[in-house]
């Protein structure tokens, strides 16, 4: 009798270690001590965060002059251009752009002009010269020259020495002194620029100047007017071809290209402030110095002609800006 006890016993007890076992598994597989905190007290009330009152950055990109320069003719060594609505080599008639910046406690963290332009002769480069003056900040509407880009080496040699190839120059100018003091309701209201180049050495053209600036603005989670800059990439219709086109684009060709703008937060009364479209390519001939960029567009149909000089070596740049008709 007693040895049957036991045996019932033994088997109670293993089977209630079986459903402990069980019971613990399913326990921590729904969480353990979380599901019985949230089962204990399933109406405790969780800590409001607060909410964020700090700053943020954002980059904005503006083209001066209105697009490339594009003159009948390449320019002249030493000539003195300024890109403001257009390019002109007088300063009142090349006007300022407007840099219009929405937002509350804005602030310029940095800032520099992109400068571009194509060599049309094969003389040696002596000097680059930059200037920028803005409506707004501590000297507004005067031209402070923003150092030497591109500097000769005086009387020792020049900056470049070339053998016969006629290349094409980048330079940038920091211009953050001049706009890190101007106010958010000056930013807001519209800032007018206009920048100057000169180019001493070979004659030059299809200069183009772009503003970049980083800034500062202030958090604001509400519905509020803000600017931003965005970039939509040309893919080639040749087949085959994904993005840039690979064959050559013949003499007096056209050579097509497709985009598509897409910009889901753009409300009916948004306003477009500046659009280009930026042409790149190489001239790719040995025998002819000088070619002609003309661009037509689906939703605003023109033609702009500029010289690119180079020979078969010359890469060239071309922006084509046409604000009016994108508006």
């Amino acid at each position: 009798m007693k040895k049957l006890i036991r045996r019932h016993l033994m088997g109670v007890r293993r089977k209630m270690s079986i459903t402990a076992l069980l019971v613990l598994t399913v326990f921590y597989s729904f969480g353990g001590l979380d599901l019985y905190l949230g089962l204990t007290t399933p109406f405790t009330p969780r800590e409001a965060k607060a909410a964020y009152t700090g700053t943020q950055l954002k980059t904005v990109e503006y083209v001066l002059g209105g697009g490339s320069d594009a003159p009948a003719a390449a320019r002249a060594s030493a000539a003195f251009l300024y890109a403001g609505t257009s390019w002109n080599t007088v300063r009142t008639t090349a006007g300022t752009s407007t840099v219009i910046i929405k937002g509350s406690g804005i602030r310029a963290r940095s800032a520099y002009l992109d400068v571009w332009f194509q060599s049309s002769t094969a003389i040696d480069l002596d000097d680059v010269d930059v200037t920028f003056a803005a409506s707004a900040g501590d000297a507004p509407g005067v031209d402070v020259r923003v150092g030497l880009p591109i500097q000769s080496l005086g009387t020792v040699g020049n900056y470049i020495d070339t053998s016969g190839t006629i290349p094409s120059f980048t330079t940038r100018a920091d211009v953050t002194g001049i706009l890190n003091r101007v106010t958010n309701t000056e930013w807001n209201a519209g800032v007018g620029v206009v920048a100057g180049l000169s180019v001493t050495g070979p004659a030059w053209s299809m200069a183009s100047i772009r503003l970049v600036v980083t800034y500062e603005e202030d958090y604001n989670s509400s519905a509020h007017d803000e600017i931003k800059t965005v970039r939509f990439p040309l893919s080639s219709t040749t087949a085959g071809d994904t993005g840039s086109k690979r064959a050559v684009c013949a003499a007096a060709a056209t050579c097509p290209f497709t985009y598509r703008a897409e910009l889901p937060d753009l409300a009916a009364g948004s306003d477009i402030y500046s659009v280009w479209f930026d042409i790149r390519g190489t001239n790719d001939s040995a025998t002819n110095l000088r070619c002609e960029c003309n661009l037509h567009v689906e939703f605003c149909e023109w033609c702009r002609r500029s010289k690119c000089g180079g020979r078969r070596t010359g890469h060239y740049v071309q922006i084509f800006d046409r604000r009016s008709d994108a508006d």
